[in-house]
């Protein structure tokens, strides 16, 4: 099956993270800061993710609520004001 081929997804991960961290910008500029931050700390206690598949799910579904809390709770109050 697919998801346990052996080809190298990372392009396809840093696509899609970057992708993700454009369209929630300014917020995704803070989400990736705090991510890097969060690498480093779970890099530091030991705890690691070695499936790519699940690692892209995760990072996507991050920048996802970031945009999500940009675009309809964040907007929305400056707008209600």
């Amino acid at each position: 099956s697919l998801l346990d081929s052996t080809r190298d997804v990372s392009e396809l991960i840093s696509l899609m993270s970057y992708g993700m961290m454009v369209i929630c910008f300014p917020t995704g500029i803070v989400f990736f800061i705090a991510l890097i931050f969060i690498g480093t700390v779970s890099d530091i206690i030991g705890v690691r993710i070695d499936s790519k598949y699940i690692m892209a799910i995760i990072i996507w579904l991050y920048f996802l609520s970031g945009g999500y809390i940009q675009w309809f709770v964040l907007s929305k109050r400056i707008i209600n004001k």
